[in-house]
């Protein structure tokens, strides 16, 4: 069987998990599935998926300028969301992906990161399966190692970020156990990342992990994840030694905030719609070394005046460094 037949039985297996057919959704979808290329995308796709799941269909179609908002179809009581895009984008984006990399340990990690809507796309099309025997592979298969390499490095970003805000939290006073615990799960996302099982939905963390094949000893070790030094040693475990988020990590002012005067009154206005007074705080997270100064950073971080973000320039030395001494 040829690789795009097999993609399209790959498809209609996934499909069936939910009750579904391919015919069933053609039927159904009729004229608006024929304005373009359609492919199953998300996690149905990935493998994963129960009776309870979304479809999530993209339509890569020829005259749309840019990707439009999803609209739904119900096929047989399923949801069935539809999102277009241009033809052209998986093309035009992964040719614009950075070439610079670095093999480690735990797979193959790009140098530079890519803006965030753009993983996204190249997460779901990825993995894309079509709907019709006859379409190709959304990214071209000689393309799919650069673009999981960088939704690893998407992977580790999120990883240093859930370690700096753990800490600083820690640093706050405040009980640090559940965002340690989401740490130990972003270093799980990561690893399979790595293995070339790109991030979906957190609930199917554990099915990516046993399709990766991920050691129980990883598996373990991140789970009991309680601080800084244990988020070094599981790091260490999986070829990142000597890395700290803490140090690559800044407090800076939330994009979108908006200046509103009321009366006397001058106040920002967030992009969750709340009116705040207090200025944002920015800064390296490791310059909140007091507990009052690292209790104001979490604050802006959770009413939105301000962000937790990398130093993306020095994350890429710190991996370029860890490469050169292996």
């Amino acid at each position: 069987m040829g690789a795009l037949a097999l993609s399209f039985e790959r498809c209609a297996a996934a499909l069936s998990r939910v009750g579904l057919t391919i015919d069933d959704i053609q039927k159904c979808g009729g004229s608006v599935l024929n304005v373009g290329a359609p492919y199953l995308v998300g996690s149905l796709a990935q493998g994963f998926g129960n009776r309870g799941s979304d479809v999530d269909l993209h339509l890569l179609v020829d005259d749309t300028p840019l990707s439009s908002a999803p609209f739904l179809l119900f096929v047989n009581g399923v949801t069935v969301d539809i999102e277009q895009h241009p033809i052209s984008a998986p093309n035009r984006i992964t040719s614009t992906l950075s070439t610079a990399e670095v093999m480690l340990p735990l797979g193959r990690i790009a140098l530079e990161p890519t803006a965030y809507a753009n993983d996204v796309r190249l997460t779901r099309w990825s993995t894309a399966l079509p709907l019709h025997d006859k379409l190709p592979p959304i990214i071209e298969p000689s393309r799919v190692g650069l673009v999981m390499a960088h939704l690893a490095r998407r992977a580790l970003s999120a990883t240093f970020i859930a370690w700096a805000a753990a800490h600083l939290a820690e640093r706050a006073g405040s009980d640090a156990t559940y965002l340690w615990r989401l740490c130990g799960w972003a270093i799980l996302d990561l690893v399979c990342a790595g293995s070339g099982y790109p991030p979906v939905d957190r609930k199917w963390l554990p099915a990516r992990v046993s399709q990766a094949r991920i050691p129980k000893s990883i598996v373990d070790g991140v789970l009991a994840v309680t601080g800084t030094d244990h988020v070094r040693e599981q790091l260490t475990t999986v070829g990142l030694p000597g890395v700290d988020a803490v140090a690559l990590a800044r407090i800076e002012r939330a994009p979108g905030l908006q200046g509103v005067t009321i009366g006397t009154g001058h106040f920002l206005l967030t992009p969750r719609g709340q009116l705040e007074q207090t200025s944002p705080a920015e800064g390296p997270v490791s310059g909140f070394r007091d507990e009052m100064g690292a209790r104001y950073a979490m604050d802006c971080v959770r009413v939105g005046l301000s962000c937790i973000a990398l130093d993306e320039v020095a994350v890429s030395d710190a991996l370029r460094a860890i490469g050169d001494a292996m």
